[in-house]
């Protein structure tokens, strides 16, 4: 499998360097801003697995960030994480849709394994995605073939062709 395409967002520069090179190495493609605007930009252009974002930021904290994430990449799962993060924090960002709450610092391993698993949770929903999608296009493929069918007056075409769908 693919490692995560992950977006990292913290206004600590050192920090998110250090992180952006490690995760590099363990086979992560990564990218480092240093502000929620700079990600929203990043995220409208590209195509992230996880966002990996600081809870208290200069000029919006990581909870109002990933709500403004998710509305432009539902499916993007968000990782908030903190150097001063309290239990209600760490409550309030899981009830606003976080996968996970990390404390600063943490163990490099503790966070490869909670950005695999947020990149596993992502896929899952986006193939789920796809095969309702399928489903959905294979129906209406067959409805306008049986459509057609029936426009042209063959309707016993037109009736079997629906029957043999209904049954799949």
């Amino acid at each position: 499998m693919q490692k995560a395409h992950v977006l990292l967002v913290d206004d600590e520069k050192d920090f998110v360097d250090i992180m952006k090179e490690r995760l590099e190495l363990a086979g992560y493609t990564v990218t480092a801003c240093y502000d929620v605007e700079q990600a929203l930009k990043e995220v409208q252009a590209d195509e992230y697995d996880v966002a990996v974002i600081d809870l208290i930021m200069p000029e919006t904290d990581g909870i109002t960030a990933m709500r403004k994430i998710k509305i432009i990449r539902p499916l993007m799962e968000c990782i908030v994480f903190s150097g001063q993060g309290t239990l209600r924090m760490a409550v309030e960002s899981m009830k606003q849709g976080a996968f996970d709450f990390l404390e600063k610092p943490c163990d490099h391993k503790v966070v490869t394994q909670i950005i695999d698993e947020a990149c596993a949770r992502k896929h899952e929903h986006d193939n789920r995605i796809r095969k309702a999608a399928s489903k959905v296009y294979s129906r209406l493929e067959q409805a306008m073939v049986g459509a057609t069918f029936a426009e042209a007056g063959q309707f016993d075409t037109a009736k079997e062709i629906l029957r043999k769908k209904e049954e799949e």
